[in-house]
C-alpha cells in the first residue's frame, strides 16, 4: 500500500512571524519568543497558540523548530498553520526536519528560505492513524537521543567545576599574576579557506559543527582536497585550541582542545586557533579556564551583533585577563583533567551515534519502511482515512489503492 502523493503545500501554510524588538518585550513573561535557531528570549504575549512549528526564514534558514506552548514568532521566521484533520501537527515538524530545508537557501548574503520553494517540495501522505505510529516511534527515539545528550551537556560541566575547585573563579584579585591572552599564545589565527568534501579525500577539517562537549569529533569532519605543502599551515599540534569566534551568540566562545596527532585543518569561517605558549600555560588549564561560565560572559559581552550572527575580533579575543598559577600546578590539573577528557569524547560519539540512528528512522519515516508492518495489519481501517484524506485535499486515490478490497 503507498500513501497519497502530494505537495506539502497542501499539507500547511508558512505564515510570516512579526517583528518583536528586544525594548519591546517583558523578559519576566513566560512566552517564548521563538527567532530562526531557536528560542530567543521570553515575553508576556502569545502571536501564536502551540504547540507549533517555527522555520528559520532569514539566518538559521530552514531550520525547524519545535515549541509546545503558545509562543511569539519574531519576523526572521514562519510559523506553520495546517488542517488537524489531515496532518498531526508532530509528524510535520518531522517531515519539515526530514526535508532539510536549509538546502533551499538561495541568498548569498544573510541565509534566507523563500517558502514558495518549501511549498514545491514533493512528499507522501499517510493517513491520521500512521502519522500517529510515525509520530509515536520517532518521539521515543528523539527522548533517548535528548537523555544522552542530556548526559553530554553535564559531563562538559565538570571540567569548568573541576577549575573552580582548584583555582578559583576567574576575575577574582588572587594571589598569581595576570597577562591578557594574546601574550600567552605562540599563534593566533584564521584557519583555512579550502573548499570542502564529503568523500573522504584530503585532509580533515574541523568546522563548529565538528565540535561536542569541548572535543573534536572525528565522525562529522569534512575534508579539504589539498597538497601537504598547502596543509601544513593549517595542521593542528597536540594542545591546540579551537575557538568559535563567528557564529550565532549561544556558539560565541565554544572550544575544543587537540590532543591527537598532526591531521586535522581548521575551518577558516568561525574557528580560531589559539596555540598556548607552553613555557607560560598549560594547554588544559587554558581550555578549562575558557570553558568556565565567566569567562563565557566575558566575550559574550564583546561581541558584535548582525542578525543571527555575532563575531569576535581577535583583539578582543586576546584581551582576557589570564591568571598563571605556578606551571607545576596548571600541568597537575592538566594531567587529572586528561580523564576527564576521555569521557567526554565517548560521550560524544555515543551521541553522535544515536542521532545516526534517529536520522536512519526519520528517513525510514517518510518512505514508509518504518510503520510497514503495522501498516499491513491495520490496512482497511487506514484505507477509509486516506478515503477520507483525498477528498479533503481534492485529489484522486493512487489507482493501486483504489484497487484494494
Amino acid at each position: 500500500m503507498t500513501w497519497l502523493p502530494t505537495k506539502l503545500s497542501c499539507l500547511l501554510t508558512l505564515e510570516y512571524g512579526k517583528a518583536l524588538p528586544r525594548h519591546s518585550r517583558v523578559e519576566t513573561g513566560s512566552v517564548p519568543v521563538a527567532g530562526s535557531n531557536g528560542s530567543d528570549g521570553f515575553h508576556d504575549t502569545a502571536m501564536v497558540h502551540g504547540p507549533g512549528i517555527v522555520v528559520g526564514r532569514k539566518g538559521s534558514a530552514g531550520k525547524v523548530t519545535w515549541f509546545d506552548s503558545d509562543f511569539w514568532p519574531i519576523d526572521t521566521t514562519y510559523f506553520v498553520q495546517h488542517d488537524p484533520r489531515i496532518t498531526n501537527i508532530r509528524w510535520l515538524y518531522y517531515l519539515l526536519q526530514s526535508k532539510k530545508l536549509e538546502r533551499l537557501n538561495k541568498t548569498t548574503g544573510v541565509p534566507g528560505l523563500n517558502r514558495n520553494d518549501a511549498y514545491a517540495e514533493s512528499c507522501l501522505l499517510p493517513p491520521p492513524k500512521e502519522q500517529s505510529r510515525i509520530v509515536e516511534l520517532l518521539d521515543e527515539a528523539d527522548r533517548l537521543r535528548r537523555l544522552r545528550r542530556g548526559a553530554e551537556t553535564k559531563a562538559s560541566r565538570i571540567l569548568p567545576t573541576l577549575f573552580e575547585r582548584t583555582f578559583g573563579k576567574p576575575f577574582q584579585v588572587g594571589q598569581w599574576p595576570v597577562l591578557p591572552l594574546g601574550q600567552i599564545l605562540s599563534t593566533m589565527r584564521n584557519g583555512t579557506t579550502a573548499d570542502q568534501n564529503t568523500n573522504g579525500k584530503g585532509y580533515p577539517v574541523t568546522r563548529i559543527e565538528t565540535i561536542s562537549a569541548g572535543v573534536i569529533n572525528p565522525r562529522r569532519v569534512r575534508y579539504a582536497d589539498m597538497s601537504h605543502e598547502e596543509a601544513a599551515r593549517w595542521l593542528l599540534q597536540s594542545g591546540d585550541i579551537l575557538f568559535s569566534h563567528i557564529n550565532s551568540e549561544t556558539h560565541i566562545g565554544k572550544t575544543a582542545i587537540y590532543q591527537g596527532s598532526p591531521e586535522f585543518l581548521v575551518h577558516g569561517m568561525n574557528l580560531l586557533l589559539l596555540r598556548p605558549n607552553i613555557a607560560r600555560v598549560d594547554p588544559t588549564y587554558l581550555f578549562a579556564l575558557l570553558n568556565t561560565p565567566e569567562v563565557r560572559a566575558f566575550y559574550r559581552g564583546r561581541c558584535k551583533r548582525a542578525v543571527n550572527q555575532a563575531s569576535l575580533n581577535q583583539k578582543d579575543i586576546g584581551s582576557l585577563p589570564v591568571p598563571l598559577p605556578p606551571l607545576k600546578a596548571q600541568k597537575d590539573f592538566g594531567t587529572f583533567s586528561h580523564q576527564v577528557e576521555k569521557v567526554l569524547g565517548g560521550e560524544s560519539i555515543a551521541a553522535e551515534k544515536l542521532d545516526e540512528l534517529f536520522d536512519l528512522m526519520l528517513s525510514q519515516a517518510f518512505s514508509g519502511q518504518l510503520t510497514a508492518r503495522w501498516r499491513a495489519s491495520h490496512m482497511q481501517e487506514l484505507l477509509a482515512e486516506m478515503n477520507e484524506q483525498a477528498r479533503a485535499l481534492n485529489i484522486p486515490m493512487p489507482r493501486e489503492l483504489e484497487a484494494l478490497p
